[in-house]
């Protein structure tokens, strides 16, 4: 495995948690993470708590000390515009020839220094002027801007910075914290209309106490009556309005492929990296709401974040919940109801024997298929509701369709055989046939039909010859007796014909009429 890489971190500042320490801390974790080696971080903060201007030389002495037999790091990384002249002015006395990258440093402050070619940069540019113009964009009202900026070192430097863009602006009357913290929260609660609030940066007052940025910020959020503006994309949420501000996620990353390329060997010299600007402008809501800033008024692509949910938003899921389970308890009821409601004539249907009457089929098929539904209904609802399975109401929905389709396709079958005249579809002709030239008395069956005239009404035709002692009458009521009993056919018709009766044959031969013996039963020749 190999050795761990040491990283020296230089912080400008301990106490802007909300800008140099959420810069660091990203830094250190996506680069740790995209690495894939061990790497061991040395952090320094280059003003210490409670120190206004720490003097260089103790510093110097003190990381001299620290890496006092352990070698140079393998990487230096500057926070901010402090540790970054700090770092160009001791670097090589310190660790001679050590790569270091200064990140998130404004250009401005290094346009004097060259830079030797051990270091690389990831620069950026605050613009107050931008800020200021939106300020004024938002509440063209304003007439006078606190400026909020501490004693450090660097904050005297931006201070500088503010106070030349600050002349650009001659409609407006500027004040600059003076005096402790506690002065800075007094005058912020007595601004007078038509006032707004610039923060820049705050970690340590006129008399050398220091305060964490957070802090800070929650105060004069509390006690401010006019809005408050900051520069830096994390303090959205801890009291500003917003603006065009500097996504430190942005530099995070851009500073984290500037070290992964040195740690693997590049020199920093041919690390080139674009000064970074403020990004789209950014706004909290809640702010806007606050100050009753109109959201017609923000610049075109702005984003607004931080939106309290409505009322229905936020219990929207508690609504939308109960009235689930309303809604699958109704199913449930109206799908019982249903099986009960149509259950009742089906039941009826039933015990009576549709038989085969098509009429009582088809209406007991419809109110079969009315109890499917509704017990479906609520098996569907019970799945869904005991165990969330969402599918269960389309595959139940899908079986009853097809159910329906088989029993409907049944009725449909035999009305055709209605129009159709055919046999029914419960008797056989063959078998009828059959049980009729079985009967006593019968030589032959032909030319036998049977076709439905309506539905539960089959009708049959046949002729019969019957035998010669055969009497006629009775022979006729036994076969109506047999087709009823046995086969339910009450609409017969039935030809009796006789062995021995004669036929009626026309000849023309001289138009005369004459009769014959019946066919088949010719007297046999003479000897």
């Amino acid at each position: 495995m190999p050795a761990a890489r040491k990283i020296l971190v230089v912080q400008s500042s301990d106490q802007a948690q909300l800008s140099y320490g959420r810069l660091t801390d990203s830094l250190k974790t996506e680069l740790s993470h995209r690495f894939g080696q061990p790497i061991n971080y040395v952090q320094f903060g280059l003003d210490p708590p409670g120190f206004s201007a720490a003097p260089e030389d103790g510093a110097v002495t003190y990381l001299r000390s620290l890496f006092a037999g352990h070698g140079s790091p393998d990487l230096i990384v500057t926070i901010g515009a402090s540790a970054a002249q700090f770092i160009l002015k001791h670097g090589e006395q310190l660790f001679p020839g050590a790569p270091a990258l200064l990140a998130g440093v404004d250009d401005r402050f290094l346009r004097a220094t060259p830079l030797p070619v051990n270091v690389a940069i990831v620069p950026v540019r605050h613009d107050p002027s931008q800020m200021i113009d939106t300020i004024l964009r938002l509440r063209p009202d304003t007439t006078r801007l606190f400026v909020v900026m501490g004693a450090s070192r660097l904050e005297q430097a931006w201070g500088d910075v503010m106070r030349r863009d600050a002349a650009r602006f001659p409609q407006l009357s500027f004040d600059w914290a003076t005096g402790s913290f506690s002065d800075v929260l007094t005058h912020a609660a007595a601004l007078p209309g038509h006032s707004a609030i610039l923060y820049g940066l705050f970690n340590l007052d006129a008399q050398g106490a220091a305060y964490d940025e957070e802090h800070v910020l929650a105060e004069l959020h509390a006690v401010a009556t006019a809005p408050l503006f900051g520069f830096q994309s994390h303090q959205l949420g801890h009291g500003i309005v917003g603006g065009p501000l500097m996504d430190l996620d942005d530099v995070s990353h851009h500073a984290v492929d500037a070290a992964l390329r040195i740690l693997n060997g590049e020199s920093p010299s041919q690390i080139k990296t674009a000064v970074q600007l403020a990004g789209s402008p950014m706004f909290d809501w809640r702010e806007l709401r606050r100050w009753q800033i109109d959201e017609n008024r923000l610049p075109a692509g702005s984003v607004v974040r931080l939106r309290e949910p409505t009322p229905w938003e936020r219990s929207r899921w508690v609504w939308l919940t109960g009235g689930a389970i309303g809604l699958v308890e109704g199913v449930l009821i109206v799908g019982l109801v249903g099986v009960v409601a149509n259950g009742i004539p089906v039941v009826i249907m039933w015990r009576a024997g549709p038989g085969h009457d098509l009429n009582l089929r088809a209406a007991m098929v419809h109110a079969g298929t009315d109890v499917l539904g509704s017990a479906g209904a609520a098996l569907a609802g019970l799945l869904v509701w005991t165990m969330g399975w969402q599918k269960a109401d389309p595959l139940i929905a899908s079986l009853i369709g097809v159910l329906v389709l088989v029993s409907a396709w049944a009725l449909v079958r035999d009305s055709l055989r209605i129009l159709l005249e055919a046999a029914p579809g419960h008797l056989d002709p063959e078998e009828i046939g059959e049980a009729l030239a079985s009967a006593p008395g019968v030589r032959e069956v032909h030319d036998l039909h049977v076709w439905t005239i309506t539905s539960g009404f089959a009708a049959l035709s046949a002729h019969v010859v019957a035998r010669a002692d055969a009497d006629s009458d009775r022979l006729l009521h036994e076969l109506e007796a047999l087709l009823q009993e046995r086969f339910g056919l009450m609409h017969t018709t039935i030809q009796i014909d006789r062995e021995h009766d004669r036929l009626l044959q026309i000849d023309r031969p001289g138009d005369q009429v004459r009769r014959t013996r019946p066919v088949g039963l010719d007297p046999p020749p003479d000897n």
